[in-house]
């Protein structure tokens, strides 16, 4: 599955044109994207919650030389899958 693909079962499914169902699903991402800036997670019924988690500095080692190397903080995302998607998934 993919965008394109995904654009195109909205589009068909309610008859409106592939470029307003592209358009659709890009407001959507940055929504997400722009709720995750500003609020750290968002939960989506039914679905899931999209978390940001902090990731702090720590030491590491370059496999290539085996020399010690400092690995900056970072943030990621997890994905925790709703109950209801899990038992739709599982059946």
């Amino acid at each position: 599955m993919n965008k394109k693909w995904l654009a195109k079962v909205i589009s068909e499914d309610t008859g409106l044109p592939l470029t307003e169902s592209e358009a659709i699903i890009e407001i959507l991402f940055d929504n997400i994207t722009f709720a995750l800036q500003s609020e750290g997670s968002i939960l989506i019924p039914n679905f899931g919650t999209f978390k940001i988690s902090e990731r702090k500095a720590r030491k590491g080692i370059n496999p290539a030389t085996r020399e010690p190397i400092d690995i900056p903080a970072s943030k990621s995302i997890s994905f925790k899958v709703s109950k209801k998607l899990k038992e739709k998934i599982n059946n």
